[in-house]
């Protein structure tokens, strides 16, 4: 008898819970009904169920190991990735405070000037990457707020007016008026079209360059987009773009802006258009469900 519960043993059938001559375990069964002792019908029955039980636990085990294994391996990739990232990022600001060091001994004001514009550069990129990986790495839904994605549009290309000069590119806005206000996250808006501009900005060519930002609402729908002139994404890689890490600008790019962008669109329960050619250009359109602020007010209500 059990001194704290007082519960009686009377009989007890023991079998192991075994997978292919592996010991997981032990199936205990206490005290047969009746009073009667254990019989070998008894055990074998016991033997079934442990050995069906063998089988559960043993692929559990096997899933839990796999999933600890890509988890590890996620961990490896993005550790990697981000070094990578960091140290190019790195690379262009030792280069600039190089130029800022010697145009100080030379007293050479352009070589200051260029060493310095290097220096900004590389800092906006180390801002950049952050806002992406904690954008990227929060699970959340999106704060949604009346906004007007005309004047996020506007203030994004204000944004990026000095890259569009240095570059001697143009950037074209096409609004619809009729779009007003909209619940949407904006901050989330925000770091997904700065993300789809900068990547427009890097496939601009030399001359002539051209970003066009539009907006469009069609009932209870919103569309916006992002297109350049620029020199367009193969068709075979389309598919992957959205991938973590994957880019097509090598040391340029950290392969993290476009799938920000995939997970603040899939965030509003929205999607992502793409129409690219080589050489011509491409263009992304978001598609968002168009929700007025009174639609919010009234599901409370």
């Amino acid at each position: 008898m059990d001194a704290r519960s007082g519960f009686r043993t009377t009989s007890i059938l023991a079998v192991p819970v075994r997978h292919k001559d592996k010991l997981l375990g032990v199936l205990e069964i206490l005290n047969k009904r009746g009073g009667r002792p254990f019989n070998n019908q008894d055990q074998a029955l016991a033997e079934i169920i442990a050995s069906q039980a063998a089988v559960v636990v043993e692929n559990a085990q096997l899933y839990a190991q796999s999933l600890k294994s890509e988890r590890m391996s996620a961990i490896g990739q993005t550790i990697a990735g981000l070094s990578h990232d960091i140290k190019n990022i790195l690379a262009g600001l030792q280069g600039g405070v190089e130029l800022v060091d010697q145009s100080l001994v030379d007293e050479d004001v352009d070589t200051l000037q260029t060493g310095w514009r290097m220096v900004k550069k590389n800092i906006g990129k180390v801002s950049d990457l952050v806002l992406d990986m904690l954008n990227y790495a929060r699970e959340r839904g999106p704060s949604l707020r009346p906004t007007n994605i005309n004047q996020v549009l506007t203030e994004a290309a204000g944004l990026y007016a000095e890259k569009l000069a240095d570059q001697k590119a143009a950037c074209r806005l096409a609004l619809d008026d009729r779009i007003g206000t909209a619940l949407l996250d904006p901050a989330g808006m925000e770091r997904a079209i700065l993300n789809l501009l900068n990547n427009a900005l890097d496939a601009l060519p030399a001359e002539g360059g051209l970003i066009t930002l539009a907006s469009r609402r069609s009932g209870r729908k919103l569309d916006i987009d992002i297109g350049d002139n620029g020199c367009g994404i193969p068709a075979d890689k389309i598919s992957e773009i959205f991938n973590m890490f994957f880019t097509t600008k090598g040391s340029h790019g950290t392969g993290l802006g476009l799938a920000v962008v995939d997970k603040i669109i899939r965030e509003h329960k929205g999607r992502i258009r793409i129409k690219s050619r080589v050489g011509a250009g491409t263009t992304f359109t978001l598609t968002l469900p168009y929700r007025e602020p009174d639609d919010e007010a009234e599901k409370r209500g």
